[in-house]
């Protein structure tokens, strides 16, 4: 749920609250408790969505950080028969090329992991025939690779999960004008009733109904674009943002910036790709409502 929604939605609690505990001061105006009553099913029905979306988001990571953590608990096992291999002939190269520890693949973004992961396994199947004497043969690459590549299908393709936030973006999109739609043309011309007769009630009401702590600023995302070896700015460097609502293809600008204004408010996955460099991918960067982020990103070249 954006922030924007969170304050409104915190709004519209503080507001039922207020009702519920002055039942006594409107019970007697039909109309009032009809339309109370329709604006109380609303706030339930945006507490179920956003639980819904919620839920759906944090399986998705749940089962993300599982698959992770088999493939680099794999690629520390075969990285470590590599580099002991790579000692003994003294080859400083192939050590330095499997040089991807567990907790460093860990903490990279998806497909940074999978990159690291990849190139454990492809050097070690280089020099398979040598690694028995390790503790590492054909059926450990064999089971590596599954590991990569099932790891890889999820955070490439999580079809499922971004259909159901998607889906509850869109419930929670339509409850809120709902919601607005009671209180702007029900319930806020009905306490006209209560202004004379019971003015602390309305008083309150209306103070509830105000929403702290949105955000007016626009929204907007900058990232700064380098080459990683010689630290100058690139310029022409694509990135492909996806969130479970919206895309942007943007392309950086001569003085290497991409900037995005007014970007659509929620959890991005970044791609940043340029021919001749490693893409960078950042996952669930999260863009709140009102809110400037600014990156910084290096790019590899091959």
């Amino acid at each position: 749920m954006k922030k924007g929604q969170n304050a409104k939605l915190n709004m519209y609690l503080a507001v039922q609250l207020w009702v519920l505990a002055k039942q006594l001061v409107w019970q007697g105006l039909a109309a009032f408790g009809i339309a109370f009553t329709e604006f109380q099913a609303i706030v339930q029905s945006i507490l179920d969505a956003k639980e819904k979306q919620e839920k759906a988001l944090h399986g998705y990571t749940v089962e993300k950080e599982k698959r992770k953590g088999k493939m680099a608990s794999i690629a520390e096992r075969i990285r470590s028969a590599v580099q002991a291999y790579a000692t003994t002939i003294g080859d400083e190269v192939l050590f330095a090329a499997v040089n991807f520890s567990e907790s460093k693949i860990m903490q990279k973004n998806g497909n940074t992991a999978r990159t690291w992961a990849q190139i454990v396994h492809d050097q070690a199947n280089g020099v398979i025939a040598n690694l028995g004497t390790y503790g590492v043969v054909a059926g450990d690459l064999t089971a590596f690779q599954t590991a990569i590549d099932d790891f890889g299908d999820y955070i490439s393709q999580p079809k499922n999960t971004i259909a159901e936030i998607a889906s509850a973006t869109a419930d929670l999109k339509k409850l809120f004008k709902d919601a607005d739609a009671n209180l702007k043309k029900k319930l806020d011309k009905l306490m006209e009733n209560f202004r004379e007769s019971a003015p602390d009630f309305y008083a309150q009401y209306f103070i509830d109904r105000k929403i702290y702590n949105a955000p007016t600023n626009y929204t907007e995302l900058l990232a700064t674009l380098k080459n990683k070896q010689t630290q100058e700015v690139m310029q022409g460097v694509n990135l492909h943002a996806v969130s479970s609502e919206v895309m942007y293809d943007l392309k950086s600008n001569a003085l290497g910036v991409v900037d995005k204004k007014k970007i659509k408010p929620g959890a991005y996955d970044l791609t940043f790709s340029k021919t001749g460099f490693l893409p960078v991918t950042m996952s669930g960067v999260e863009v709140g409502s009102g809110k400037k982020v600014e990156l910084s990103v290096e790019l590899i070249a091959v």
